[in-house]
């Protein structure tokens, strides 16, 4: 099934119902029946979209773009609920388990950590030297992983911003 024009970058199941998302370099965010792969609802981001990240709840859907911004929708009514212009590509996405936080990362070698309702700054976390490729929350919510350029992972302590421990490769 001819799911994006181009690239599809990302598939991500929904936390509890039988649905999937994809994303692509065409810059859609497309939600599917994954039974019948039915086309339920799309988004346009306007530029590729790397990585996309259900809410722990199912209810929203974020997405990061190559222009630099985090796009969040309700899945149901397709209604735009948040975005927000940081500098640079995001390449990564994540929300935090409790559905408080949502991290994004990318090629200007910062994690960001937003409030998930508002996008309002909570955190700015620096430690690596190149782009950052992938940001993933612990399941308890307390850590938060980042891996980039260099050959290095990064694990960081959610509440404090500091950085626990780095892995280098």
């Amino acid at each position: 099934f001819d799911a994006h024009r181009g690239i599809v970058w990302m598939i991500q199941y929904h936390p509890s119902r039988p649905l999937v998302a994809t994303s692509g370099d065409d810059g859609m965010v497309k939600l599917w029946d994954a039974e019948s792969l039915e086309l339920l609802q799309e988004w346009n981001a306007h530029s590729s979209v790397r990585k996309i990240a259900f809410s722990p709840d199912g209810s929203r859907i974020v997405a990061g773009d190559r222009d630099g911004v985090i796009h969040i929708w309700k899945i149901d009514s397709g209604r735009p609920m948040a975005e927000i212009t940081q500098p640079g590509s995001i390449l990564s996405v994540d929300w935090s388990p409790d559905g408080r936080l949502i991290a994004s990362v990318g090629s200007d070698k910062l994690v960001r950590v937003w409030d998930a309702e508002t996008l309002e700054p909570r955190q700015t976390l620096h430690g690596h030297a190149g782009p950052i490729y992938n940001v993933a929350f612990a399941p308890s919510g307390t850590l938060m992983a980042t891996s980039g350029w260099g050959k290095e992972i990064h694990i960081w302590d959610t509440a404090t911003g500091s950085e626990a421990k780095t892995l280098k490769g």
